[in-house]
């Protein structure tokens, strides 16, 4: 028997279930004779043998059956439209793409056919084959589900829990299949890093998030790899527009691998983002007009203001210590009391115990830049002038930092860290997540 879902078995079903709303007396009724028809099926009386010599008879006694309503009828029409329309889209998209391959075969073909007139040159190869093979690349990526392999893929990765440099290997080949149109200029950029080190770069970048990967594939020109010996290393030059790290400590580091490498990429995006020699970073504004700069002060201040209180309930003191915290080195030491100064100093303890250790170290970092390294945990800045000026005028090294400590958790998946960030930059942290988007818009 045939499933017909044409039109006009549409509308002859339409009008069978119109007659059979018409029919119905009454909910009772309806339930009564819904029973008959159970008792019917169970029997075998209700079945497609019977519908087979009077197919409208049966299908007006399943419609009653089981109560079907028009919009249910549409519903289902809708649903198998979609199946073929589906269908006939694969269908088109793997002609199109079997007739790029046959291209590509053709100009291999054309390649080394006898008397091609010169066309085993490298330079032909290259010309002849970069067309075919781009366009048999590009109408892959844009018409087959293609990603699934790769997710799949870093799936079974990701249950093992360790890989393997093969592994890891085969995941690029993969990758770079279907994104071939960054991986010379990506190997130009990392030219100097060693075949281990280019391996394990590419393999965390190429498992990023988004936005945060295509965010740094859109960069690859607009800086360059500056000293990754491990001499005077670890900074971002604007100057120079260099990223400067000692690749040889990377995959060791404490704060995880390969995390320094990509919170100085971060700055060096930050900076050349906009191509005017300022800072998105700084520029960037949300839908309210506020400002990174403006979200970290404020969290810092709701955070500091709470942390305060649990230590005095004297309002008096709470307001001295909040803003001679915030004051960032502005209010005078001296102008605390005794009991205030050892107050002090408990909050100082607290915060180098709260935010000790690697997977503290934005937080420790920025709060000491918000507030002049007078409160702080295990890592910071400490140069008199990086974060505040001889004028005391904040530098904006603390929307320049946070930004490029989201950014390489982000990229190395660093979600331990990352849950931190987020636990003392509440407000931020949402900031730079519409920060990255607005990025790739």
């Amino acid at each position: 028997m045939i499933r017909d879902f044409s039109e006009n078995a549409k509308n002859e079903l339409r009008e069978l279930v119109s007659r059979v709303e018409d029919e119905k007396l009454c909910d009772f009724t309806d339930w009564v004779g819904d029973r008959w028809y159970d008792f019917e099926e169970w029997i075998g009386a209700l079945s497609l043998r019977e519908g087979l010599e009077n197919v409208n008879r049966y299908h007006r006694k399943v419609i009653d059956k089981n109560n079907m309503t028009l919009a249910q009828l549409e519903s289902i029409f809708n649903q198998v439209a979609a199946v073929e329309s589906e269908y006939h889209r694969r269908l088109s998209q793997t002609i199109e793409i079997c007739r790029a391959l046959n291209q590509l075969l053709l100009t291999c073909n054309d390649i080394i056919l006898p008397g091609s007139g010169g066309n085993m040159t490298a330079g032909s190869i290259h010309a002849l084959l970069q067309g075919a093979f781009g366009a048999y690349a590009a109408l892959f990526r844009t018409t087959v589900r293609w990603d699934t392999s790769l997710e799949d893929l870093l799936e079974e990765y990701k249950k093992k829990g360790t890989v393997t440099s093969e592994e890891m290997d085969a995941y690029i080949r993969l990758f770079e299949i279907y994104y071939a149109e960054y991986t010379d200029r990506l190997e130009s950029l990392l030219d100097g890093l060693s075949e281990d080190q280019l391996r394990e770069v590419k393999y965390i970048l190429y498992t990023s998030d988004e936005p945060y990967r295509s965010i740094y594939l859109a960069e690859l020109e607009s800086y360059r790899m500056g000293n990754l010996s491990g001499d005077d290393t670890g900074y971002f030059s604007s100057l120079m527009n260099t990223v400067n790290v000692d690749m040889s400590q990377e995959e060791t580091n404490p704060r995880g691998a390969f995390t320094t490498f990509y919170h100085e990429c971060g700055h060096a995006i930050d900076y050349n983002y906009q191509d005017d020699g300022t800072y998105f970073s700084l520029s960037w504004r949300n839908e309210e007009g506020k400002s990174l700069q403006d979200v970290i002060y404020e969290d810092v201040r709701n955070d500091i203001v709470q942390t305060v209180a649990r230590y005095t309930a004297n309002e008096e003191a709470q307001q001295i210590l909040t803003e001679y915290i915030m004051g960032a080195g502005n209010v005078s030491l001296d102008s605390l009391s005794a009991a205030e100064k050892k107050l002090l100093e408990n909050i100082q303890q607290y915060y180098k115990t709260e935010m000790a250790g690697a997977v503290n170290e934005a937080c420790s970092d920025v709060y000491g830049g918000v507030t002049n390294n007078i409160i702080h945990g295990s890592y910071g800045h400490w140069s008199d002038t990086y974060w505040y000026s001889a004028n005391k005028t904040a530098t904006g090294a603390q929307s320049k930092e946070l930004w490029a400590e989201y950014y390489s958790y982000c990229i190395t998946g660093n979600e331990e860290a990352l849950a931190r960030l987020r636990d003392h930059f509440p407000t931020a942290a949402e900031f730079l997540d519409e920060m990255a988007a607005s990025m790739i818009q």
